[in-house]
C-alpha cells in the first residue's frame, strides 16, 4: 500500500513540475514577445528565438490534433467550459489511467484487473466530460431564441448586425454570451463574417446553430433586410422546440422504465439483506463474493446507460 501511495505522489509531482515548466515558459515567451518590439538587438534576437519555439509548440499541437480522439477530447473540453488546456486534460487522463491501474491491481491482485483499470477511470472521466459538454450544449440551444429576439430588436431600432452581436455578447447570459463573444472576436480580427459563422456552427454542431449560421450567411452574401430571415429562423426554432417537447412526452415511459429496471437489482439486494443478512455476510466475507458484487454494480450501471441510450431518439 505504501508503494502505491508513493507512486501516486510521484506521478502527481511529475505532472505539477511539467505543468509549471510549460506555463512558465509560455509566460516568458509572451513577455518577450510583448517587450521585444521596443527592445534592443539582444532582445530582438531572443524574440525571434522564442517565436521559433512558439512555432515548434504549434507544430506539436497540430501533431496531437491529427488524432481524431484527441481532437474530439479538445472539442469536448472547450464545449464543457472547463478551463483546461488540451495538454493538461491529457495529463489528467494519464494520471487517471495510472491511478485506476494501481487501485485495481492492489484490490484484485491481478494483471488483467490492472489492464481493465487503465481504461475504467479514464472512461468515467470521458463520460463525465461528455455529460458536461452535452448539458452546456443544451443550455446554449435553449438560449438561441432569446439571442435571435435580441438581434431582431437591436436591428429594428436601427443598429447594424455587428452592433447587435456586440450588445448580445455583453448582455446575454452564459454560455451564449461567450459563444457570441468568440464570434465577434473572430470578425474583429479580420475574419470574414461567412467564415466566422461557419466556424461557429461547426464548433457547436447542433441543428439550431447550423440553421442560424446558414440563414445569416445567405443573407449576408445576398444583402437585404437581415431581420426578415431572423424572424423566419425564430419561428423555425420555436416549432422545433414544440416538436422536441412532444417527443420528450412520448419517450417519457421508456426513460422511466430505464430507471425502474436499473433500480430493481438494488432494491432486491436491500430486501434480501433485510430478511436474510446471513447471505450477504457470507458473500462479503468471501473475496469472490465481493468481486461478484462489484461486477454486478458495474454491469447495472452499463445497463442503465444502455437503456437510456435506447430511449433517446436520434436527431
Amino acid at each position: 500500500m505504501l508503494y502505491v501511495i508513493v507512486l501516486l505522489i510521484l506521478v502527481l509531482f511529475c505532472y505539477l513540475v511539467i505543468d509549471y515548466v510549460v506555463t512558465s515558459r509560455e509566460d516568458r515567451i509572451r513577455e518577450r514577445l510583448l517587450e521585444g518590439v521596443l527592445g534592443l538587438d539582444e532582445e530582438e534576437r531572443s524574440l525571434w528565438a522564442d517565436a521559433a519555439d512558439l512555432l515548434k509548440v504549434d507544430a506539436f499541437r497540430q501533431l496531437i490534433e491529427k488524432s481524431a480522439l484527441t481532437r474530439n477530447f479538445d472539442i469536448k473540453l472547450k464545449r464543457s467550459g472547463l478551463k483546461f488546456s488540451l495538454f493538461k486534460g491529457l495529463m489528467l487522463m494519464v494520471l487517471a489511467a495510472v491511478s485506476g491501474a494501481l487501485a485495481a491491481y492492489y484490490y484484485f491482485n491481478n494483471i488483467s484487473a490492472a489492464i481493465a483499470g487503465v481504461l475504467a477511470l479514464p472512461s468515467v472521466l470521458w463520460f463525465l466530460l461528455s455529460h458536461l459538454a452535452q448539458r452546456r450544449l443544451r443550455k446554449h440551444d435553449q438560449q438561441l431564441p432569446a439571442l435571435i429576439t435580441g438581434l431582431i430588436t437591436t436591428m429594428g431600432a436601427g443598429g447594424t448586425p455587428m452592433q447587435a452581436l456586440q450588445i448580445a455578447s455583453k448582455n446575454a447570459p452564459p454560455p451564449i454570451s461567450e459563444s457570441v463573444e468568440m464570434l465577434v472576436n473572430g470578425m474583429q480580427i479580420g475574419r470574414s463574417p461567412n467564415a466566422a459563422w461557419k466556424s461557429w456552427a461547426e464548433f457547436w454542431d447542433t441543428p439550431s446553430c447550423k440553421l442560424i449560421s446558414t440563414g445569416i450567411r445567405l443573407k449576408w452574401e445576398s444583402g437585404g433586410q437581415m431581420t426578415a430571415i431572423l424572424v423566419h429562423i425564430l419561428e423555425t426554432l420555436e416549432f422545433h422546440k414544440r416538436m422536441e417537447l412532444r417527443v420528450s412526452t412520448l419517450t417519457a415511459q421508456a426513460k422511466l422504465s430505464a430507471w425502474v429496471l436499473s433500480a430493481l437489482p438494488f432494491a432486491l439486494a436491500l430486501l434480501t439483506n433485510a430478511y436474510r443478512p446471513d447471505l450477504f455476510d457470507s458473500m462479503l466475507s468471501d473475496p469472490l463474493g465481493a468481486k461478484l458484487l462489484t461486477a454486478a454494480g458495474v454491469l447495472s450501471l452499463i445497463g442503465f446507460i444502455w437503456l437510456r441510450k435506447i430511449a433517446r431518439l436520434k436527431n
